[in-house]
């Protein structure tokens, strides 16, 4: 992604970013939105982990905060 984000802003193209990739750089005007009424549709994420019980607190609570906070920060 940072090297797509380094050609869009060399003008070597258009990419498509997500937007806590290119924030500062829209907001500073290095990169320019050319679609503004367009949007990418949402991506998942999976956590995939062996079937078992008992898995560690600390996993499980990575776990809920991820599937709280991501979807904000990916948006």
């Amino acid at each position: 992604m940072a090297a797509l984000r380094s050609m869009a802003r060399s003008g070597l193209g258009v990419g498509l970013l997500p937007h806590y990739l290119c924030a500062n750089m829209l907001a500073s005007g290095e990169l320019v939105r050319i679609l503004p009424g367009w949007q990418a549709a949402p991506s998942r994420i999976y956590a995939i982990m062996p079937a078992r019980r008992g898995e560690p607190l600390a996993l499980r609570r990575f776990l809920e905060v991820a599937a709280s906070e991501l979807p904000a920060l990916l948006a």
